[in-house]
C-alpha cells in the first residue's frame, strides 16, 4: 500500500497554517503533524525521481487508529500520512486533498492471515483483487 500526506481543506486555510498547502516536503514542518498507523515512527521519506528526502516528524497527535487519525485530519488538526483505502470517502466527499502528488512517499507492508482450508483459494482471489484495485488507485 503506498501511503500519501493527506490534509483537510480546513486546515489548509485555517489560521493555525499559515503556510498554506505544502510545495515540498521540507514544507511539512511548518504544520501540524497526526502521526497515523501509517506513519506511527514519524520516520517520513520522499522521492521525486533523483531527489530523495528522509525525515523525523514530531507529531501534534498520535492515533493508532486509521479512522481516528483520519477522523482528526478531517476536522483541521494537521497532516496526516495515509494510504487512499483508508480516505477514500473523504477525497470523494472534498474533505481531504492529497498533498505533494508528485512526490512519491515509499509503500508499507500489509499482512493478512486467514483460515486454511477449501475456501482459501477464494478468500486469496478477492483479497489479491481489493488490493490491486486499491494499489492502481494510488
Amino acid at each position: 500500500m503506498s501511503p500519501r500526506a493527506r490534509a483537510a481543506r480546513l486546515h489548509l486555510r485555517r489560521g493555525g497554517s499559515k503556510a498554506g498547502a505544502p510545495l515540498t516536503p521540507t514544507d511539512l514542518a511548518r504544520h501540524a503533524i497526526i502521526l497515523g498507523p501509517a506513519s506511527l515512527s514519524g520516520h517520513w521519506s520522499f522521492r521525486k525521481g533523483d531527489n530523495a528526502t528522509s525525515f523525523q516528524v514530531e507529531g501534534k497527535l498520535t492515533i493508532r487508529a486509521s479512522l481516528g487519525a483520519i477522523a482528526a485530519a478531517v476536522e483541521g488538526l494537521g497532516i496526516v500520512m495515509t494510504p487512499l483505502g483508508a480516505c477514500r470517502r473523504e477525497l470523494e466527499r472534498g474533505e481531504f486533498v492529497r498533498l505533494l502528488p508528485e512526490w512519491d512517499a515509499g509503500t508499507v507492508e500489509l499482512n493478512a492471515v486467514y483460515a486454511s482450508g477449501r475456501s482459501r483459494q477464494a478468500i486469496s482471489a478477492s483479497l489479491c483483487r481489493l488490493l490491486d484495485r486499491s494499489a492502481s488507485r494510488g
